[in-house]
């Protein structure tokens, strides 16, 4: 039996709604040794008194729990915190408003003392409500490949954004602090980011077979709120880089829709801070032809149009309207997509 800690890292803000729920999955997950790492991160809600009457009502758990407090700084800043605090030899970061399957840390577990991989992901579900996991089988199959095939399963299917998550991985923490791994103070894309630096470290990586997470899809989280829009775009711009840095520097790859797939939301992004920026199309539309000369956007509409195929239609649809210069339809069209979207 291994005598292996793993260590949960899961930041908490005003989540007085999923932290009962959040907490009862962590407790009845089958691995033994778990240590739970909580970063208040400035709640202001009864997210902190809900996690202490918890932990109250269940004394008899092995699972030691450790809640840090922060002010109000985002994710990015809250998993960094927390992962200089753990004492695990593996990390592993849950959201608190999904769901995970009770023998997640287990079979990761299981994996990565099997294998040399430098972490281990596993698939996973997008769901509005959550719903019960199916049984594992005792013998899942897993898969290994290099970091630089996992690149390419990841650009052939930008659509799967798991390529930029950190809930569906598991990883070494030596390996993290080995390679002076770290999460930008940022409160969107800081996940990707922090990826993107370990998939440009990594040699080896192990896929399990089998939905072992549950993502919910929250309209009130921060990646769907999206209210500050000047940090938002910012952070769009460096994943672009990130991004950027990874795929051409490091594996070498030609021009890919995942990358294509990153530009274009950052222009929809850029898009949607001039609207809010000039109070009104016709000047937004101004603005962005001007913003096209760029030699960043001028330079990342070049790439795009080397790329042999867009997987997703709006992707498409909107460099369409960029190759036709047809700039105030364009406009229109994020200002719906940012009223009703």
């Amino acid at each position: 039996m291994t005598t292996a800690k793993v260590s949960i890292i899961t930041p908490v803000y005003n989540s007085e709604r999923f932290v009962n729920a959040f907490l009862s999955n962590v407790f009845v997950e089958t691995f033994a040794n778990i240590e739970l790492v909580i970063i208040d991160d400035g709640s202001q809600d009864k997210t902190v008194p809900l996690i202490d009457a918890f932990i109250r009502k269940n004394p008899e758990t092995s699972i030691k729990v450790k809640i840090l407090h922060q002010k109000h700084g985002g994710p990015g800043s809250a998993r960094q915190l927390g992962m200089e605090q753990a004492t695990g030899e593996f990390l592993y970061f849950a959201d608190a408003d999904d769901a995970f399957h009770p023998s997640l840390i287990e079979r990761c577990v299981e994996v990565l003392e099997r294998t040399d991989a430098d972490f281990v992901y596993f698939d996973y579900r997008s769901v509005t409500k959550k719903v019960e996991f199916e049984s594992l089988a005792s013998n899942s199959s897993y898969t290994i490949m290099t970091s630089r095939e996992y690149g390419l399963a990841g650009v052939d299917r930008p659509e799967d954004v798991a390529f930029g998550y950190l809930w569906n991985k598991m990883f070494r923490t030596k390996k993290l602090r080995d390679w002076r791994l770290s999460f930008p103070p940022i409160n969107t894309e800081e996940d990707a980011i922090f990826l993107f630096d370990l998939y440009a470290h990594s040699h080896s990586v192990a896929h399990i077979d089998a939905v072992l997470y549950q993502y919910v899809h929250n309209p009130a989280s921060i990646t769907h709120a999206r209210r500050d829009l000047p940090s938002f775009a910012h952070n769009l711009r460096l994943r672009c880089d990130a991004t950027q840095e990874l795929l051409s520097d490091v594996w070498k790859f030609s021009n890919n829709s995942l990358q294509s797939r990153v530009y274009i939301r950052y222009f929809i992004a850029s898009i949607e801070l001039l609207l809010s920026e000039r109070g009104g199309v016709l000047s937004g539309t101004v603005a962005w032809h001007k913003l096209k000369k760029d030699p960043y956007f001028e330079d990342a509409i070049k790439y795009i149009r080397d790329v042999p195929r867009l997987s997703n239609t709006a992707d498409k649809l909107v460099m369409l309207l960029v190759n036709m210069r047809m700039d105030l339809i364009l406009v229109v069209l994020v200002k719906l997509i940012g009223r009703h979207g």
